[in-house]
């Protein structure tokens, strides 16, 4: 599955193709809400980590209102299954810590320091 989400974000930097938050949303649904393997979350949430980080260097994988709609709608959402959070990994974690890292950079919050 991570040659897939590699895949899905390859493509989306380096064409005019974007991931939306529609399949933000069914790949929550298929890969977080009703997982048949922890894995499949931990890929998902490896990909959402990674989404954010392309973001603050300039590669917009999806669009950032889309993304912020996402994570409102679906992460933190009032209706999401609690189950989804007493299960959620470091890695599940690690993906809601990136977000919120990339918003406070895109409202010049924090900065990116170059290595």
């Amino acid at each position: 599955m991570t040659e897939r989400f590699d895949f899905l974000k390859f493509i989306a930097q380096n064409s005019s193709v974007k991931v939306t938050k529609g399949h933000l949303s069914l790949l929550w649904r298929d890969l977080v809400q009703y997982q048949m393997f922890k894995s499949d979350s931990d890929q998902f949430y490896r990909f959402l980590k990674d989404v954010c980080d392309l973001f603050n260097r300039g590669y917009h994988v999806v669009g950032f209102k889309e993304l912020i709609e996402f994570f409102q709608e679906q992460v933190f959402s009032n209706t999401a299954d609690e189950q989804v959070y007493a299960q959620m990994t470091p890695e599940g974690f690690s993906s809601i810590s990136s977000f919120f890292t990339m918003l406070n950079h895109q409202e010049g919050k924090i900065l990116r320091l170059l290595p």
